[in-house]
């Protein structure tokens, strides 16, 4: 009896051996992780024929098994795909398949047929090409003798221009490095001129529209004369390696007259870049012009800066029978030299936006003050209240005629009421 119960307990302890070590050896088979999604980069790619790009593919989760990715194209003719890197090979278009473990993802490829340039021009084409008024460009001009290149940035179609200092003389050590960045603009009716020494930090000043206007044509005037200089010397350049270049151009309308190297660039008729080097007994500088590129961001960020002269002609603005108008019989003309005519002789001095001036009338010494909103000026009987236009007393505007914006100004502070020497009503 003893016996046959001792084999009974061996034959359990067997059995229950055998059944974990048959779970423990289940346990430690691998578990296979599914791909659950593949995603590509990109959904659409469009390529030039000839362009490549390459495609990334994701597979979800990142512990799946078997995370292989073959990729295929169903128009082979069109792109082709290795390892994700898509080659255009004609115009059309073709799908892109990422596959990992039976999940997918696709891209949509077009193949673009390569744009022809044409890089010569015949001589009619290019006068024509050097006739155009061209409204968008930047010139980087560099000078021997001068520690920075100078910069200017012209875009006519969103009036507005940056240009840089070309930096001191070298021999001016004090204040080597030191490159004033200037942006002009027109924003609306008003006209702004911003200044920075890094580009980071702005101040912002108002400027009347004839101020803006003599900046424009000052600074715009140089390319005018290089277009017209070289309008007839096709004759003067021979084109290789697609593009035409030329020794010794004499250019009439340049102060520096020759123009020791010339290189123009077209494309597809139209100027693309113009370089050239100036070379003799007074200067050495290059010029490099790019053609219908200008990248001028606005400041968004600035410090207001209060006029430190104020010119120009400042007209009596009175309320007449088909509404506010100038006075151009009564008119305030103020110099550059500090002296101004306001009726009679007398001078005026700014500080802090405040504008002094001082005439003398039949011996007496009258002082009347002022300040500026764009073409707008404000006088007032005394210094206290010039932080109130509604104190003013009389009021200016530099200009032939009143801006839309400016005349909703006027009207707003001052309504219909009669403005005069006399004052308002």
């Amino acid at each position: 009896m003893k016996k046959k119960m001792l084999l009974i307990v061996l034959s359990l302890v067997c059995a229950l051996t055998c059944a974990f070590g048959l779970v423990a050896c289940n346990n430690g088979e691998e578990q296979t992780v599914a791909v659950e999604s593949v995603t590509l980069n990109k959904a659409e790619l469009t390529l030039e024929v000839g362009g490549e790009e390459t495609l990334t593919a994701t597979v979800a989760p990142d512990d799946a098994t078997d995370k292989t990715v073959t990729w295929s194209s169903d128009n082979t003719a069109i792109a082709t795909v290795e390892n994700g890197k898509v080659t255009a090979i004609a115009a059309g278009t073709a799908t892109i398949t990422a596959t990992a473990d039976g999940k997918n993802a696709t891209c949509t490829v077009t193949v673009n047929a390569p744009v022809t340039v044409d890089y010569t021009v015949t001589e009619t084409e290019w006068e024509t090409a050097f006739s155009e008024q061209i409204k968008v460009y930047t010139i980087t001009a560099e000078q021997d003798g001068y520690s920075a290149p100078m910069v200017q940035k012209f875009d006519f179609n969103r009036n507005i221009f940056y240009l840089t200092a070309m930096g001191v003389s070298e021999e001016d050590a004090e204040n080597a490095g030191r490159i004033t960045h200037t942006i002009i603009t027109k924003e609306g009716d008003n006209f702004y001129y911003y200044t920075s020494l890094d580009a980071q930090t702005w101040e912002r000043e108002s400027i009347t529209k004839t101020e803006y206007d003599d900046y424009i044509n000052q600074f715009g005037n140089g390319l005018t004369m290089i277009l017209n200089g070289l309008k007839e010397k096709y004759n003067s350049f021979s084109f290789t390696d697609n593009s035409y270049s030329a020794e010794n151009v004499d250019v009439e309308l340049l102060p520096m007259g020759v123009m020791n190297e010339a290189t123009i660039e077209f494309e597809n008729g139209q100027l693309k870049s113009l370089d050239f080097v100036i070379d003799n007994a007074y200067m050495k500088m290059s010029q490099h012009i790019d053609f219908g590129v200008a990248e001028i961001e606005i400041p968004t960020e600035f410090t207001e800066k209060a006029p430190s002269t104020i010119t120009g002609n400042y007209h009596n603005i009175v309320k007449g029978e088909t509404g506010w108008m100038l006075n151009t019989s009564s008119t305030f003309v103020f110099n550059d030299d500090g002296t101004c005519e306001v009726g009679v002789s007398a001078t005026y001095t700014v500080e802090n936006g405040i504008v002094t001036i001082t005439a003398s009338v039949e011996g007496n010494s009258i002082t009347i003050f002022a300040t500026v909103d764009g073409n707008i000026m404000y006088l007032f009987q005394s210094k206290d209240e010039v932080t109130d236009v509604q104190n003013s007393t009389q009021f200016l505007y530099n200009g032939n005629e009143i801006s839309p914006d400016d005349l909703a100004k006027i009207t707003e502070i001052f309504g219909d009421g009669v403005m005069d020497m006399g004052g308002k009503d």
